[in-house]
């Protein structure tokens, strides 16, 4: 009886030892449709034939293919489904190994040849099976799922071993993508997993290899490579839905403390008393310098502890040091783990009760004491009765994490039996002996279901069975042998075949591991001369060991070896005192196949005695010529009938008891730091981080014109859980965000920027009836009928004082700049004009700005969205908090003193032709009404947009048109021929004097203010070209690295030049909304239905300044009186944070002629008038 498994199966490397292990555990396991993929021809023939010896009602389809071809890999999978209907579970087993070799002097052909088949094979064979099994409905008989995926890696994915670089790396490989798609496909109900082997018996192995891991192999617990069968029925577990998702992460734990050479025992458990959601361990070593302290082997074991923490399986925090994970070393003070009268001493049924004592100062010695007398007295009390304590330990913590703490763990028969253990007058004693020594106690009881297996109970009692020993095998301690004595034949097979068999497998097999049992080996006594049947059966049950020996004669050779074995053998184990009988007969099963017993006084009496004597390898070379193969697994070569205690020895015993809290009922793997392989290319990413460790702190913004140029116009960034789609492409951009604005119009969450705008910000809000009807308002007030009809005036004004600010203090042009902007945005919005810098209304949203930026710089703040504990540290730990606050509060001091000066003006009667005064004098209703703080906050974010970037995109043009005056020349050559001197360029004149848009294009293609744009977020699933853009991705648009990607159309785009817009002379909002998406120009106020709303009043005020400037002024690089040089202009220094703007620089102002001046003057006079109403 196995795992009841169904359905149909695809096997890849199905014609090698491993591979045809996996085809006859499938079928074993009830899987009776099997798809067979090899290039080996002869190997799938020999596969299909045992299997249909077996199981002749399976269905074996052989498919002769090349694992690295894509198209014969995607033929396999299709015949597979057109032969049997669909695709339930796969196996990627095929795989190859390595010559031994350094990477110096590994060839290149020998790299290609094994990642070809053992990387490039799995992931092409995963990838069609994976594609299959999505189209397929789930299965209620499969539990559920739509398909079940087991890749064959191997311990070598875990660790490493010398001269074998290209195989270490390969099957490493196929964990990382194991693991990846067992994230990425657990919700869609198809489970991946990978088993990790150990070396296995298999014609991969290479005999150089063999010769060069022969210490390894000696030193583990079992002193031989593993069988393929072994493994086989592993993976048959991992397919099966017996692989729960927790019991499933403690399968590789179990495995590693059944093969630890310093290993004694282990037992996992679940927690019943409230808890059960908690798990227990018990890990048992030999000496205090173990697995934990230092032994290889605890990587493995850290790292699937890891693995806890990255799928987040404990309740509340993760990491070791998380309260819900609980790791202790002991040593065995006293009391005992099994009993020797003990039958069934590794029950799977057993209750376990773990009590912690912490004692008091000083007294820990003597609750030690008491607790060993406790368990002295427990056992003395068995000794006439039938075992029902089988375990009671007492556990000093010599790993001191507490200090003072003391374990009694105790494991009973059944709960009753603790039960009246707790009731009993030797407990009562033991109380009341603690009681003033202890602080505090604490009690978790449990139910096991993972350990040591120590006897098979169910033989006891079987119809026609005569006697029966059995015995853990020495050489390979969970290993255990049972020789019973049948009646006859038939008594054997109707036993293996019953339902009381049935339910003794059904017990046992979740415990081993996928180990195998093997009871298909069966001799007739006494019809063979070899023995000493009468002395054999008189002492076997008491025996202290057997030697049994399955040994594979070569062909034809079966008479010779017998009498090899009369000759030399016989006369050698009659004259040795040890040797208390031996028996030797064919197999019933294969006559070939020779079953030697041989009974030891003890395991000295074989291993250092006999084994010692000349006359042991006198044996071994006479028989040496009929042996078909040495040293295989298939040569079952043992010791049994150890006891535990043996085995354990009476060296110090190392315990470990470690307590995971696992979320109750977790079912799906969160994803956390892996790429959706359907998602855009991108960078590496390491779990938990995704892409996070490379995000530079600043200039993140040249980091993404890298990656753009590497992975291509669509890429994909993972930020921790989080999805960052970026779109380096224009058509991608008008594809996604202009077309499918509906969906693309949205904000990522944003922690930091919700502290710092209050919430109230429509620039980060998400596409709500709140932003619609705030948006509306904007788009209204900011239209290009609004400006030109009711706002040009203002701009024409302002502008003309700017001129002349720059006429009388040319040296303060930085500031005479900022002014200017921010005095028609104030204007606009709050009726409000800034007479000089240092008016409130002249730099109030400069100061405010400074922080803001700091604050939301891209790369400064820690991933809180993306790691929402981050948000629960204080704030003396968290800078940001304070940053993000700080920024708060001079955002709402300024825009709240913005509106107490509106309303004490509105308070004394004066009403303006400006924003606030609209809205408050309800002249167009809001279809969504505002709070004092949203409007305030609101109108702030206009005047934000249109002072600050303005600015800091015309002090770019101002710095570059010092350094390049070429292009200067070209402006003030068109202003010449149109203007003239009489007056000052005009919005009117725009058509005429297209080279001054082409300047402005270029200053804010050069360096845009946002270098990363805002981004968006998709509220839906989308495809783009094949590429999945997950729901909830954020979606970026780098503007600076998009302009500075030569394939876009930017020419040269490390050079300044206007030039490159001279044939796309249309505004930069017209070309945004045009449909052809292959039009120049830049994107500097985004895409999209977020595209910036104040968009017209930043151009023609940009478009204003840059006329005027340069039909006023030559603009030149400052001299150094001292060398009589050019003062050096970094155009790299920008104040980097959300928007960026270039630190101060010195250039020069320089009237172009008298005519010019009296102008400026002329129209600063008319401007000054014009303006007084809104001092």
């Amino acid at each position: 009886m196995g795992f009841d498994l169904e359905g149909v199966i695809f096997i890849t490397g199905a014609g090698g030892a491993l591979g045809k292990a996996i085809v006859l555990a499938s079928a074993t396991h009830g899987i009776r449709r099997i798809a067979g993929l090899d290039i080996n021809r002869d190997g799938l023939q020999e596969t299909e034939t045992e299997l249909k010896k077996i199981y002749p009602d399976s269905t074996f389809l052989p498919i002769v293919a090349d694992l690295t071809s894509e198209d014969e890999v995607l033929k396999a999978i299709h015949l597979t489904v057109s032969t049997f209907g669909r695709l339930d579970y796969a196996v990627n087993n095929a795989g190859i190994g390595q010559p031994l070799a350094t990477t110096a002097d590994t060839v290149l052909h020998d790299f290609d040849k094994v990642m070809a088949v053992n990387v490039k094979g799995v992931w092409l064979a995963e990838k069609f099976e994976l594609q299959q099994m999505l189209k397929q409905d789930v299965v209620p008989s499969l539990s559920g799922q739509r398909g079940a995926i087991v890749n064959v890696s191997s311990v070598l994915g875990l660790l490493a071993m010398p001269h074998l670089g290209l195989y270490n790396s390969a099957k490493h490989a196929i964990l990382g993508l194991t693991r990846t798609d067992a994230i990425d496909y657990a919700k869609l109900n198809i489970r991946v997993n990978a088993v990790c082997p150990g070396f296995i018996d298999t014609p991969l192995l290479l005999e150089s290899a063999r010769k060069a891991l022969k210490t390894s192999i000696d030193k583990t617990a079992m002193g031989r490579l593993a069988k393929p069968e072994e493994v086989a029925n592993c993976v048959m577990f991992l397919l099966s839905p017996l692989a729960s998702y927790w019991e499933k992460r403690l399968v590789p734990l179990c495995e590693v403390s059944a093969t630890e050479p310093q290993g004694t025992s282990y037992y996992w458990a679940q927690d019943l008393d409230g808890e059960p959601d908690t798990l227990w361990g018990l890990e048992g070593y030999s000496h205090a310098v173990g697995f934990f302290l230092g032994h290889p082997s605890s990587e493995i074991f850290q790292r699937e502890m890891a693995l806890v923490d990255k799928d987040k399986l404990l309740k509340n925090v993760q990491g070791l040091g998380s309260p819900d994970y609980d790791l202790h070393h002991y040593d065995l003070a006293g009391g005992w783990l099994t009993l020797k009268s003990d039958a069934d001493k590794n029950s799977q049924t057993s209750h376990v009760a773990v009590h912690h004592f912490w004692s008091k100062d000083g007294q820990r010695d003597d609750i030690i004491e008491r607790l060993i007398k406790f368990s002295e007295d427990v056992k003395s009390e068995q000794q006439t009765t039938p075992v029902r304590v089988q375990s009671c330990a007492v556990l000093k913590e010599c790993v001191y994490k507490h200090g003072n703490l003391t374990t009694l763990w105790l494991r009973t028969k059944t709960r009753e039996d603790y039960t009246n253990l707790m009731s009993s007058a030797t407990w009562s004693t033991l109380q009341s002996g603690l009681q003033l020594k202890i602080d505090k106690t604490e009690i978790h009881q449990a139910r096991a279901f993972n350990g040591h297996i120590d006897q098979p109970a169910s033989f006891q009692g079987a119809p026609g069975a005569q006697s029966i020993w059995r015995g853990k095998k020495h050489e390979e301690r969970y290993t255990q042998i049972a020789l019973v004595l049948w009646d006859n034949l038939a008594s054997s097979h109707t036993f293996f075949t019953s339902p009381a068999y049935g339910e003794f497998h059904t017990v046992l097999q979740p415990a081993m591991n996928g180990r195998l049992i093997d009871w298909q080996n069966h001799v007739l006594i006494g019809r063979s001369e070899l023995d000493t049947l009468q002395r054999l059966k008189s002492t076997i049950i008491n025996s202290g060991a057997i030697e049994v020996a399955l040994t594979k004669v070569v062909e034809g050779g079966v008479a010779g070896y017998y009498e090899r074995f009369r000759e030399t053998v016989v006369p050698i184990l009659e004259n040795d005192e040890g040797c208390f009988g031996y028996f030797i007969d064919p197999l019933l099963e294969n006559p070939q196949d020779q079953l030697l017993l041989i009974n030891w006084a003890s395991v000295d009496a074989h291993h250092e005695d006999f084994e010692k004597r000349p006359t042991f390898k006198a044996c071994i070379t006479a028989l040496n010529d009929y042996y078909k193969v040495m040293s295989k697994a298939e040569n079952l070569s043992a010791l049994a009938g150890l006891p535990l205690e043996y085995v354990i020895g009476n060296g110090r015993l190392l315990v470990a008891v470690a307590v995971i809290v696992i979320v109750y009922g977790v079912s799906k793997i969160l994803s956390i730091g892996h790429r959706d392989k359907r998602m855009p290319p991108g960078p590496p990413t390491l779990p938990i981080l995704g892409n996070l460790h490379q995000i530079p702190i600043t200039g993140m913004y040249k980091k993404f014109k890298e990656w753009g140029d590497k992975y291509g116009g669509v890429f994909s960034l993972k930020m921790g859980s989080g999805n960052l789609i970026v779109l380096m492409d224009r058509k991608a951009v008008h594809d996604l965000l202009d077309k499918k604005g509906a969906i693309y119009s949205e904000r990522p969450v944003d922690t930091v920027a919700s502290i710092v705008t209050g919430g109230d910000s429509f620039a980060f809000m998400n596409n709500t009836p709140l932003w619609r009807s705030e948006r509306k308002v904007a788009s209204h007030n900011l239209s290009p009928r609004m400006l030109d009809d009711k706002i040009q005036p203002i701009q024409e004004a302002e502008v003309s004082l700017l001129l002349q600010d720059l006429v009388k203090t040319p040296e303060d042009f930085y500031h005479h700049l900022q002014r200017q902007t921010a005095s028609v945005a104030n204007i606009v919005v709050w009726g409000h004009r800034g007479k000089t810098y240092e008016d409130f209304w002249g730099s109030c949203v400069y100061k405010a700005m400074d922080q803001y930026s700091e604050a939301l710089e891209p790369g400064a703040n820690p991933p809180v969205d993306q790691f929402p504990i981050l948000k629960l540290m204080p704030e003396f730990m968290s800078p940001w908090k304070t940053r993000a606050k700080n920024s708060y509060k001079a955002m709402d001091d300024t825009w709240g003193e913005a509106r107490r000066r509106v309303d004490e003006r509105r308070s004394k009667g004066q009403k303006r032709n400006c924003i606030v005064d609209r809205i408050l004098d309800g002249e167009k209703a809001l279809d969504v009404p505002l709070s004092d703080h949203q409007l305030n906050h609101f109108l702030g974010v206009i005047v934000e947009g249109g002072a600050d970037t303005t600015a800091s995109s015309m002090l770019t043009s101002i710095m570059m048109l010092a350094l390049n005056p070429e292009y200067q020349r070209k402006a003030q050559k068109q202003l010449d021929s149109v203007v003239g001197t009489d007056r000052s360029p005009a919005w009117s004149d725009f058509s005429q004097i297209p080279y001054i848009n082409c300047i402005v294009k270029e200053g804010m293609r050069w360096h845009p203010v946002l270098p990363l744009g805002v981004p968006h977020r998709v509220n839906q699933d989308d495809y783009y070209n094949g590429m999945l853009i997950p729901k909830d991705s954020t979606v970026l648009i780098p503007i600076w690295a998009m302009h500075f990607t030569e394939k876009l159309g930017y020419k040269n785009p490390e050079k300044y030049d206007p030039d490159r817009f001279t044939d796309h002379p249309r505004l930069a909002s017209e070309l945004c909304s045009a449909t052809n998406c292959f039009c120049l120009h830049h994107f500097g106020y985004g895409a999209g239905r977020r595209v910036c709303p104040g968009m017209h009043l930043a151009e023609r005020t940009q478009w204003r300044i840059t006329a005027k400037l340069l039909w006023a002024f030559d603009i030149e690089r400052e001299i150094d009186v001292a060398t009589g040089k050019p003062v050096e202009i970094d155009i790299d220094s920008y104040n980097e944070g959300i928007s960026h703007c270039p630190k101060p620089f010195k250039v020069k102002f320089v009237s172009r002629s008298k005519k010019h001046r009296d102008v400026i003057l002329r129209e600063f006079q008319a401007a000054q008038t014009f303006l007084r109403e809104y001092e």
